[in-house]
């Protein structure tokens, strides 16, 4: 199960019951989207639910009102289309047409820029000088199409084609800036000690929306640490020291993300810690469900003090 190191977001269903965020059900469905269309790799998944998830912290955290499952499921359609998977989102729609109404309402209203840009800026992570841009663009569009009243869906989609169109050219048509390899080359020697030992694990990094994004595996970590079961004295100083070197990791990559967004207070970086059930489990002195709850939210509180304030930004967490 991913269990979100901050809050748990609310939805609101079509009924206007408010419900928490079900990110492992999403999770599920995306792997299946992207394995119908023949996509095998799993980064992908990752990148658009943490893109999702920033969307959704940060519509917490500005006390708006909460997001209806129909905006997140237009809101993961467009960011598919914009990362160049329209067959994935496809897919995506057509599993969970079951209640179609809510995702594609058809309110057709008049075309202007400030409710294209509010449109944009609502749905997709743009920065204001972004959102701007890819908003005249999308105006431009609808002026050729002789188009004065749009649905928000509409407008939606054509910044998610504009966005992939802009970055595809601006990067010579590639979809990464950097690949695995590309992403290891250039770090430092611990870096690439904890690679070959299995714990850490890099994902390249997006030309659409560009995230630093590292994966440690909490099993791994525990039994290179020697003789178990593990007590929490022996793990939570170990793995701090593994944060620190992490946030080296996250600073070499940071480089290859500003060449996309040279904006950093706009764009966090990404950490993903697998291995939970396998820790708690099998490496682990016997504890109580909670107690295990508790351990992993004080890794989270370690990744937040060790990797936030060393970067100089912010780091969006999930453990599995």
């Amino acid at each position: 199960m991913i269990k979100l190191s901050s809050a748990h977001s609310m939805l609101v269903t079509p009924g206007g019951a408010t419900v928490s965020f079900d990110a492992e059900t999403l999770r599920r469905e995306l792997v299946h989207c992207f394995e119908h269309c023949g996509v095998a790799e799993s980064w992908p998944v990752d990148h658009v639910l943490f893109i999702l998830q920033e969307q959704l912290t940060e519509q917490r955290e500005s006390g708006t009102s909460s997001f209806t499952e129909g905006e997140v499921q237009g809101l993961v359609a467009s960011l598919l289309v914009a990362s160049g998977y329209g067959d994935v989102a496809a897919r995506f729609i057509q599993l969970r047409e079951g209640n179609p109404a809510e995702l594609i309402r058809e309110r057709f209203s008049p075309v202007g820029d400030d409710r294209i840009a509010q449109v944009l800026g609502a749905s997709l992570p743009l920065s204001a000088m972004s959102c701007t841009a890819v908003a005249r663009q999308v105006r431009s569009m609808l002026a050729e199409l002789q188009f004065s009243e749009a649905s928000d869906e509409l407008i939606r989609q054509l910044g998610a084609h504009v966005m992939h169109h802009r970055s595809a050219r601006e990067s010579g048509a590639a979809e990464l800036i950097l690949d695995e390899s590309g992403v290891a080359n250039g770090l430092p020697d611990l870096a690439q000690r904890h690679i070959e030992s299995g714990v850490l694990s890099l994902h390249p990094v997006s030309v659409v929306l560009p995230r630093a994004r590292l994966v440690v595996d909490l099993a791994c970590f525990g039994e290179g640490l020697g003789d178990t079961p593990l007590t929490e004295l022996a793990i939570l100083p170990a793995f701090r020291s593994l944060c620190r070197d992490l946030a080296l990791v996250f600073g070499a990559l940071r480089s290859a993300v500003h060449k996309a967004d040279p904006d950093p207070s706009l764009v966090p970086s990404h950490l993903v810690l697998t291995g939970s059930e396998t820790l708690l489990a099998d490496l682990m002195v016997p504890m109580s469900r909670r107690a295990g709850q508790l351990l992993l939210r004080e890794l989270s509180l370690v990744v937040a003090d060790e990797i936030g304030p060393a970067t100089g930004y912010r780091v969006i967490t999930q453990i599995r």
